[in-house]
């Protein structure tokens, strides 16, 4: 395809997904602080306007809390724009859009144009994201994060001879554990389908290898740096958390 196509095509789909984000923007941010904060949203808040030292020194610490990057971005954030509902909502609003607009993308890639409509028009409308893109919380940002880190993955396995799209999934990696602990199972997931590669026989870019190994390095420093989280893996696996805690509970 010449550049001229490229940009036709391009402008043809930006026509065609322009209409759905503006939709998608109003449904989230109408009436956006019409409730004050609730519990987890006032953490955020309070955590939040620790700056950057405070907030990684109790997160460090803490247990049962989640990773510092979502807090050291709303900090700037709130120094930016003030600290009202609407201030810390919008924050969400902006990554619950960007999602939909990240997701056609990746299913263009990894099928056809009507199938990635289809898939944004769904993310548009579905009360779980529009939801979660309106509480001041990680929760629009993580999926955001996670479609990104699928889009480089597949882009660098079709061009393995790039290493920067490696370097650049390597970042995302970091950035989405760095986001939220769930974001493990993107690096579990791809580790087993590049296993599978590998078992078919096909060639996989010691690139490819190098991103998952120094990702999980990443989270070990943490792991080590942080004994909030420590006690708390420990707590889960001796029970006391989760599904062992309601099981205490119903005894």
């Amino acid at each position: 395809m010449g550049a001229r196509a490229r940009a036709v095509e391009t402008a043809k789909q930006g026509r065609t997904l322009l209409p759905l984000l503006l939709l998608a923007f109003a449904l989230r941010i109408y009436n956006l602080a019409g409730t004050e904060f609730w519990f987890d949203e006032a953490l955020t808040a309070n955590v939040s306007g620790l700056g950057w030292q405070g907030i990684l020194a109790h997160l460090r610490s803490a247990p049962f809390e989640h990773p510092p990057l979502y807090f050291l971005s709303l900090y700037p954030w709130q120094r930016l724009l003030g600290t009202s509902e609407f201030a810390f909502r919008i924050y969400s609003v902006f990554w619950g859009v960007l999602f939909i607009a990240l997701l056609y993308t990746l299913v263009r890639l990894l099928a056809n144009r009507h199938l990635a409509l289809m898939a944004a028009t769904v993310a548009v409308f579905s009360p779980f994201l529009v939801a979660y893109s309106r509480e001041a919380r990680m929760y629009s940002l993580l999926p955001c994060l996670a479609i990104l880190t699928i889009l480089l993955f597949f882009k660098a396995l079709r061009q393995p001879e790039r290493p920067a799209w490696w370097l650049a999934y390597l970042v995302l990696l970091a950035t989405g554990v760095a986001t939220h602990y769930f974001f493990a199972w993107i690096w579990l997931v791809n580790s087993l389908f590049l296993a599978f590669l590998a078992l078919q026989k096909r060639r996989i870019s010691y690139w490819a290898v190098a991103a998952h190994v120094m990702a999980l390095a990443v989270v070990l420093v943490w792991l080590m740096a942080a004994p909030g989280l420590r006690a708390s893996l420990a707590r889960v696996w001796q029970g006391e958390m989760a599904f062992g805690l309601a099981y205490k509970m119903e005894k």
